[in-house]
C-alpha cells in the first residue's frame, strides 16, 4: 500500500504541475504546438516515482513492471528531455500519469484498505483506461504528428534524430 499512496500523491503533483500546459494546449493549440520548451517538473516527478519503485527495497517487480519501467522511464523520459515537445509533453503527462494514474492508485489504496472491492476497482479502472487514458494518448500522438508539421512550416527544420525521437515517443504513447 505504501507505493500506491506515494504514486497517488506523485500523480496529484504531476497533474497540478501539468495544468498550465494542459490549458495552453486546450486554449491555443497551434500556439502551444509551436513551442519547444516547457517546465520539466512533471517529468522529474514521473521519473522519480518510477525510479524509486525500481530501486527501493521491498517492492517485488514482475516482468511487466520491468518492461513498463524500462520503456517508459529509462527510455521514454530521456527522449522527452531532448524531444523538444514543449507544452505538449505536460499535456500528455496529465493523461499518461496524472489524473488517470492518480485515480487508479487511489482506488488501489481503497482496495488495500478494504474500502473498495477489487472487482469494483478493476471495472472502474478499465473504464478510465479505455475512455479517458487511451483516447487522450491517441490525441497526444495526433498532436505530436501535427506539431512536427507546424514546426516545419514555421521554419524549424526538424533534424532526423529529433524526428526519430518523436516517432519513438509517438509509438510509446500509442
Amino acid at each position: 500500500g505504501r507505493y500506491f499512496i506515494l504514486h497517488e500523491v506523485a500523480n496529484t503533483f504531476i497533474s497540478i504541475a501539468s495544468l498550465n500546459d494542459l490549458f495552453f494546449v486546450l486554449t491555443d493549440t497551434i500556439g502551444a504546438l509551436k513551442e519547444m520548451e516547457a517546465t520539466l517538473i512533471p517529468l522529474g516527478l514521473v521519473f522519480s516515482i518510477h525510479f524509486y519503485h525500481m530501486l527501493a527495497p521491498g517492492f517485488k517487480l514482475y516482468y511487466v513492471d520491468w518492461l513498463h519501467h524500462v520503456v517508459m522511464v529509462l527510455f521514454g523520459c530521456p527522449l522527452l528531455v531532448f524531444g523538444k515537445l514543449g507544452p505538449l509533453m505536460n499535456f500528455c503527462f496529465f493523461f499518461i500519469c496524472g489524473v488517470p494514474g492518480g485515480d487508479d492508485y487511489f482506488m488501489l489504496v481503497l482496495v488495500k484498505n478494504k474500502i473498495m472491492k477489487p472487482l469494483t476497482e478493476k471495472r472502474r479502472n478499465n473504464t478510465v483506461q479505455v475512455w479517458v487514458r487511451a483516447v487522450s494518448l491517441n490525441i497526444c500522438v495526433c498532436l505530436l504528428y501535427i506539431q512536427n508539421q507546424i514546426q516545419q512550416q514555421n521554419g524549424f527544420d526538424i533534424p532526423n534524430y529529433l524526428f526519430a525521437m518523436r516517432a519513438m515517443l509517438m509509438l510509446i504513447a500509442y
